[in-house]
This record gives C-alpha cells, structure tokens and sequence, in this order.
C-alpha cells in the first residue's frame, strides 16, 4: 500500500509540540497549524520539509506517492539534456531576456498554433523558471481582496498559500479518485453553488 507525503502530517507534528515550531527559522506555526507570518515562504519551506520526511520512508522502504514539491516521476527526455550540455559548452549561461529566449517562443508559438489551429504569435509566448512562478503572477494580477478563488485538493501546497497572499479566500475543490482525480465542473459547480455558463 502507498503512503501520500502531504503536509498535514508535518501539521499534525506541529500541533502537538507545543505552542510554536519553527521552520529553518522562518517562522512559527501556533497550536492550530496556522503559519504565524510569511504564510507563502513557510509553505514552501513545509513542502520541502515533507519532501526530505517522504525520501527518509522511501529509504525505509515504503512506497510513496509525492504531493509535495511538483517533482516531475520522469527523468528528463536525453535530447533534452544533451541541449542544455550543448548550450553550457557554446557558453550560453547568462541571464536572458525576461519573457524568455526569443527563438524558444517562436517555436512553442509555432507548435503551439499548429496543434490547437490557431494563430499564436512569439509576443504572447511567456517562458518562466518553473509553474509556480507561472500561476503565482497571474494570481497577484487577477485576485482582489476578499475574492475566493478555488483550488485542486490534493493540490501543490503553495496554491493555497499564493491565493491567501494575493488577499484571496482559498476555497479547496476535493479531487475524487472516482473521477480520476479530475474535477467534475457540475459537481464543483453544485458544491459551491454557483452557475457554470457555456
């Protein structure tokens, strides 16, 4: 049987110590298991403690599934990785342009077009380090205070974390292994009473 690695346990810990546990010194969780402070940094620094607690079960031999840090399962595609080698050996190891390198867009903008019919050009191509980065620009622009915004449960642990820091009310959407851990908009939209269009 599979062990989930997810936070609660690491919250469950916390409420039992005592008043206050600190996270490598970014500070402390009350006897509720809320983050007193920086709730955004205190969550990463809680999925990176729950990510070293779920590699010491698996050297005990237990049988994980990782909900913790958005690790990819697969090893990068060897074509991939001979292009990064490559890249570092012609000497491209600076910074690039913000929105990303320019022929990376054109050709995400090219395949991207030619799969899904469209026209996409290169300016509407954003390339960014990593997803979180991705979805947590997004919220800061889009989110107001007091606005609730709905996320996957089980889910990556900073999505709560970017709503709230956005002023937002993180409202959770639980993913059902009946629906292959998908959502269901009906269901959803009945759940939390609202009328889906379209």
């Amino acid at each position: 049987m599979s062990s989930i690695a997810s936070p609660e346990p690491f919250y469950s810990m916390a409420r039992r110590a005592g008043d206050f546990v600190y996270l490598s010194g970014f500070g402390p969780v009350d006897r509720a298991g809320n983050v007193v402070g920086s709730t955004y940094v205190a969550t990463v620094v809680l999925a990176f403690t729950t990510f070293a607690r779920a590699g010491r079960l698996e050297a005990e031999g237990r049988d994980i599934i990782h909900l913790e840090i958005g690790q990819p399962d697969v090893d990068t595609f060897g074509n991939i990785s001979q292009a990064r080698i490559r890249a570092i050996q012609e000497g491209h190891t600076r910074y690039c342009p913000i929105p990303g390198v320019w022929a990376l867009r054109e050709a995400i903008a090219e395949d991207t077009g030619r799969r899904l019919g469209i026209k996409v050009q290169p300016t509407q191509v954003l390339i960014g380090p990593g997803a979180k980065t991705m979805l947590f620009f997004p919220t800061l622009a889009l989110v107001r205070p007091g606005d609730e915004v709905i996320y996957p449960d089980p889910g990556f642990p900073t999505y709560r974390a970017m709503i709230g820091v956005a002023g937002g009310v993180p409202v959770p959407v639980p993913l059902r292994e009946e629906e292959d851990f998908g959502a269901d908009i009906q269901r959803v939209a009945a759940e939390l009473n609202v009328s889906v269009n379209g």
